[in-house]
């Protein structure tokens, strides 16, 4: 995201994203880039879209030292792109403490109900005893069943649906993994032993390179590099 046209591409965006509505988040981020690639995120008409925003704006925008106007009209400003995404995701290991927390409280409330009902049920049973009516008697026993069996219901139920609240976050975490990525396909190279590559400016024929896969590494010779010009053209 960089160049004349990415403020206004930007604004676009969140426009259509707010226009839209069925959104719950917007990240706005970039990789690490020089003080001019990251231009386009200092422009007031991005600062305004950000700003005026009806849906909350997480800005993750370079690295930790770059800080952009985009980041202070945001909501929320995260270091960096990965910690972008960090932030707008739950922790798992606090949704399984809140699920255990509910269930211990659905459970006090569901045995607190029960006990109440069977002090109801020996206070009826010792006012009637001497006329026994057992027909009362029955009534009550088939309404502790049935307030038994509908608070388990809605215990059942919540434990469901905070199940699956969790199953859909570890979903959300597992597309995030940089594993998946480089499963559906794409390889981290880098020089043996060094840094990460990003750009064809880095490399020049003859050096040695390591690529990275989902299942382990293998390493690389440059034999020949392609402008970037040259890519988009041909693209």
């Amino acid at each position: 995201v960089q160049g004349q046209e990415a403020p206004s591409q930007i604004v676009a965006a969140m426009e259509l994203l707010n226009d839209y509505g069925q959104v719950d988040l917007i990240i706005l981020a970039r990789g690490g880039g020089s003080f001019e690639e990251l231009m386009a995120f200092n422009d007031e008409r991005v600062a305004r879209a950000v700003a005026s925003s009806a849906i909350p704006v997480i800005c993750g925008v370079g690295h930790e030292v770059d800080y952009t106007l985009a980041d202070m009209a945001a909501d929320l400003r995260a270091p960096t792109p990965s910690a972008a995404a960090e932030m707008a995701v739950p922790d798992k290991e606090e949704l399984l403490r809140r699920m255990r927390t509910y269930r211990l409280r659905l459970t006090g409330a569901m045995q607190a109900k029960l006990e109440e009902a069977r002090r109801r049920l020996e206070r009826e049973k010792r006012t009637l005893a001497i006329s026994s009516p057992q027909m009362r008697i029955n009534l009550l026993k088939q309404r502790v069943d049935e307030l038994s069996t509908r608070l388990k219901s809605l215990l059942e139920s919540k434990l469901e649906m905070k199940r699956m609240q969790v199953q859909t976050q570890q979903e959300r975490l597992s597309a995030l993994s940089p594993w998946a990525v480089l499963k559906r396909g794409y390889a981290v190279v880098s020089f043996p032993g060094g840094p990460t590559i990003t750009s064809v400016t880095q490399v020049q024929t003859g050096d040695h390179i390591e690529i990275r896969v989902s299942d382990g590494q293998f390493g690389g010779v440059v034999e020949e590099t392609t402008p970037p010009q040259e890519v988009a053209d041909a693209c």
